[in-house]
């Protein structure tokens, strides 16, 4: 019994937690619209990267990490417990030079969708969409 208890924790401990980020966003600037959606597996305490039109021009740079004690930090509160902080940069290449559009700090729950939203005096409009899902996963 106790062998079969020991092999059941040390076979937990080899299962990582991995966030499922649903993920939708909007860009325009003047005439020029662009979307995109998509799904990614990250991991937590993990730095991501995934481009928004494919050639790198567009890119979120982010990680996903749920320490509560960040949370807390921020929020100021104890009554509010967010599941996850999703934090980065949004950067998009602009003349050869990479310009960062946005440092977002992102509290949310599980299955909750939360929103961002900017707009430049320019007209320059972004729209970011993330749901984060709990996944369990092997290493």
């Amino acid at each position: 019994m106790l062998k079969l208890l020991v092999f059941l924790l040390l076979s937990f401990s080899l299962f990582s937690k991995t966030v499922e980020l649903k993920m939708k966003a909007l860009w325009k600037k003047g005439n020029i619209t662009q979307e995109r959606e998509t799904k990614i597996l990250a991991k937590i305490d993990q730095e991501w990267s995934i481009p928004f039109d494919g050639n790198d021009s567009f890119k979120y740079n982010m990680k996903v990490t749920n320490d509560v004690n960040i949370s807390k930090q921020l929020l100021r509160t104890d009554v509010l417990k967010p599941d996850v902080m999703i934090s980065g940069k949004i950067s998009v290449l602009d003349s050869g030079n990479e310009r960062v559009i946005a440092t977002p700090m992102i509290l949310s729950y599980y299955n909750t969708e939360a929103v961002l939203t900017m707009e430049s005096k320019d007209g320059e409009y972004f729209e970011l969409k993330i749901t984060p899902t709990e996944k369990t996963s092997l290493p």
